[in-house]
């Protein structure tokens, strides 16, 4: 079993209020950064670009637990992993995926990365190769467990962990300090 963390903030507004917001606006992309949860607990929103949106929520959906939260054009859609949500975007003329004003097209690819936790690192690196996926190098042992770095279809990165211990816990988990 997989268990997110979150390395950024981003409040997405609850499913009534979003579905409600996109009605309101004809099914386009809402977020509100500045609202919490009934709970005050704030959602980690990433976004990657990617080549192929219908490619990556295949991968993302079918190996790591992933749900389509939106799917509403064919350069987006919005993914999720318990409070953790990924918005897939190709390079595109306009919204996230448009050009910089320098003229440079955004791109897949990077360091840049999720981190997911692993309960039993070695059987889900059997798993995802018998599956066909990529990895982009061996497994190392750092400090606090071994990791590895598995790349989707367009090659962005989500770091796999497995703790050294039991007691491992997770960046922003169980603090106070992540709700203020």
């Amino acid at each position: 079993m997989m268990k997110s963390s979150h390395q950024g903030r981003c409040t997405a507004l609850n499913l009534r209020e979003r579905r409600k917001a996109r009605r309101a606006v004809g099914g386009g992309v809402i977020a509100d950064c500045n609202t919490e949860d009934r709970d005050g607990i704030m959602a980690a929103c990433f976004r990657y670009i990617v080549n192929d949106v219908n490619a990556a929520i295949e991968f993302y959906t079918r190996h790591l637990g992933f749900k389509v939260e939106m799917h509403p054009a064919p350069p987006f859609a919005e993914i999720s992993r318990g409070d953790m949500h990924i918005y897939l975007t190709q390079p595109s003329e306009g919204g996230g995926g448009a050009a910089m004003p320098s003229g440079e097209r955004q791109k897949p690819g990077g360091w840049n990365r999720i981190h997911l936790i692993v309960d039993e690192l070695d059987g889900t690196i059997a798993k995802l190769k018998s599956a066909g996926c990529r990895f982009r190098n061996e497994v190392i042992q750092g400090v606090g467990g071994k990791q590895i770095l598995l790349e989707d279809p367009s090659g962005n990165l989500i770091e796999l962990f497995q703790p050294n211990t039991a007691e491992y816990r997770a960046p922003g988990s169980g603090s106070e300090a992540r709700r203020h």
